[in-house]
């Protein structure tokens, strides 16, 4: 099997020193070590490379296999760079002892021992090189700035510090909607690690259910953006995750929510029947939080699978069960937790449903395009993402009904937007406009706007 190259820095050592990282560690859990090294981006195949361990022995342990072998323990800590007494196999070094760890860049002298002042000169020289304009490696700097350790939280955690961390969730949630996944995960993951970190600190209860609240906000976001760029697996984790910290805070509409987006995975996964029983599941905490807003975003959802199990009856019943729940008397814009559906997200879930059983009845497509429309209209400001994918329904709508010249248009609204936003799911979704465009191979519009969206796929593939 082939191993990595000696020096190879696969695994940021900085990982092994998190709290949670630490704790799975000590009771020697690897399967939690393989999960949280998979959250950070580390895939599946390169675990098994610098272990020395086949494929299958990773996912076999990934599953739950106890790993009680001294030999096999030591070959996972030196493989994956693991200081030995963190795993128990040696006496570890106390971190409060440690010599501070000092980096050295690529360049002259790259791998020598700098002492402060060599350190502060050379730090310098390259600051001023900088400054003047002399061209140096790009790669010089990105190596400078990589952290060698976690920033330090507080002994004690108190409003101020929840709050900051509520906004930053606020702020990545917003330009999510705007921009994508792909700009902000990293910066979500990072989130998340740090609110985790917060909770190993002495708080008051209050303080302890908003960080529970605001985790439970940062590990749904992760998982979504997750499943936006594809990663379907980390999505599922990172979701279940969520919602376990939001029953941990006793806050069932933040429940309904990571349900919510579990079965909206599964949809993603064209596995309609499994999304079905996540919103179901989800009608339990809904009811308990009394919020109609929750019902609807579940019976919406569920109108789309049965949409896609093509079941019109049951699609048209979820959704009217929908449009009662947010019309109803639990309006709750005043209650507390996470938004979960706006006029325009329900418009949009409609248009969707609609959309696909005028695929089999064009007498939903007046429906269809209504709502549409309606939501693209909504989301011209701070949903450019939901806006995009509106658009693509709606032109591969119009297209299929055989309005070829206001499907092109609309199609063409969809390839000027697309360069706006960072995500493999609308890549995913503009390709099946692209087919559509295809069939219309008589109307020179379209087949221009298939090879505008050629061009536009072309780097992703």
């Amino acid at each position: 099997m082939t191993r990595h190259q000696p020096g190879e820095d696969v695994v940021d050592p900085v990982l092994w020193r998190a709290p949670e990282m630490r704790a799975a560690l000590a009771r020697r859990d690897i399967a939690r070590v393989y999960q949280l090294l998979q959250r950070r981006g580390v895939t599946q195949r390169n675990i098994a490379l610098l272990t020395q361990q086949s494929p299958s022995e990773v996912s076999e342990i990934l599953a739950g296999r106890q790993v009680t072998s001294y030999d096999v323990l030591i070959r996972i800590a030196d493989g994956l760079g693991v200081p030995r007494g963190y795993l128990g196999l040696a006496y570890a070094e106390d971190d409060d002892l440690a010599p501070p760890r000092v980096t050295s860049p690529p360049g002259p002298g790259a791998g020598e021992v700098e002492d402060d002042d060599m350190q502060r000169r050379r730090f310098f020289s390259l600051a001023l090189g900088f400054a003047a304009g002399v061209g140096i490696d790009a790669s010089t700097g990105t190596a400078l700035a990589t952290p060698t350790s976690e920033t330090p939280v507080p002994n004690r955690v108190g409003r101020a510090e929840l709050e900051q961390l509520r906004s930053t969730a606020r702020m990545l949630a917003a330009l999510d909607k705007q921009y994508g996944a792909r700009t902000i995960r990293d910066a979500v993951l990072a989130a998340m690690h740090y609110a985790e970190r917060l909770l190993e600190a002495a708080r008051g209860e209050e303080v302890e259910r908003g960080l529970l609240a605001v985790l439970t906000d940062l590990r749904n976001l992760a998982g979504w953006t997750s499943h936006d760029l594809g990663l379907n697996r980390e999505a599922h984790g990172l979701l279940t995750e969520a919602l376990a910290s939001a029953r941990a805070a006793g806050d069932p509409v933040r429940a309904v929510s990571a349900l919510n987006h579990i079965g909206c995975v599964h949809l993603g996964e064209a596995a309609p029947n499994e999304a079905l029983k996540y919103f179901q599941l989800g009608h339990l905490p809904a009811s308990e939080s009394r919020s109609g807003r929750a019902s609807a975003l579940l019976w919406g959802h569920q109108a789309k699978a049965y949409a896609d199990m093509a079941m019109p009856r049951a699609a048209v019943d979820a959704l009217a069960r929908a449009e009662a729940a947010f019309h109803g008397r639990d309006r709750d814009s005043d209650r507390p937790g996470p938004p979960l559906l706006d006029a325009s997200g329900l418009d949009n879930l409609a248009g969707r449903v609609y959309a696909m059983l005028a695929l089999h009845d064009r007498r939903y497509a007046t429906h269809a395009v209504e709502r549409l429309m309606r939501s693209a209209s909504q989301d011209q400001q701070t949903r450019t993402r939901r806006r995009v994918l509106t658009l693509n329904r709606l032109a591969i709508t119009h297209l299929r009904l055989g309005d070829t010249g206001y499907g092109v248009r609309v199609g063409n609204e969809v390839a000027d937007l697309v360069p706006d936003v960072r995500s493999e799911r609308v890549t995913r979704k503009i390709g099946a406009l692209r087919t559509e465009a295809l069939r219309h191979h008589k109307s020179r519009d379209a087949m221009e706007l298939a090879q505008r969206i050629s061009d536009l796929l072309e780097p992703a593939a």
